[in-house]
């Protein structure tokens, strides 16, 4: 799958989610973060190659990890778990590790410290999305691996 691909993916996933969010928590503001989780988790698996998908989530990923640094909390767990999330797949071959849902759980888990860093969430709300968006880019790609 291309770029486009995984992105209307994300869309279509993350407006689904996001609708489901809003009628359990009756809360946009969790409706709209839910949107953004899911999209960037959709696009998130291709971070392990030189892609469209790996240069706007990095980018993503580097605004806020900068807006840590001017909030003088870089040193804090959000601050760690941004750059794990920005460099641990650049470990791996392309559609290896991170084209499988225990990564996915895994890298769910670290972008879970990166929001709580900075705006308390609980967990399920982050968890949840960001599954939803990683199972997404792997039912489009047609690989599945657990």
């Amino acid at each position: 799958m291309k770029f486009k691909e995984h992105l209307i993916g994300g869309i279509v996933s993350g407006i689904l989610t996001s609708i489901g969010m809003y009628l359990y928590t009756k809360d946009i503001e969790l409706s709209i973060i839910s949107i953004l989780i899911v999209i960037i988790m959709a696009l998130y698996p291709d971070m392990d190659i030189a892609s469209k998908s790996k240069r706007y989530v990095s980018i993503l990923s580097s605004i806020f990890l900068i807006f840590l640094i001017y909030n003088n909390n870089i040193y804090s767990y959000a601050g760690y778990a941004t750059l794990i999330f920005i460099l641990l797949p650049n470990l791996f071959k392309h559609r290896g590790l991170t084209h499988t849902i225990k990564f996915g759980v895994f890298i769910s888990y670290i972008l879970y410290y990166m929001i709580n860093g900075y705006y308390t969430i609980n967990v399920i709300y982050v968890m949840i999305p960001a599954i939803i968006g990683y199972i997404t880019h792997l039912i489009l790609d047609k690989h599945i691996k657990l």
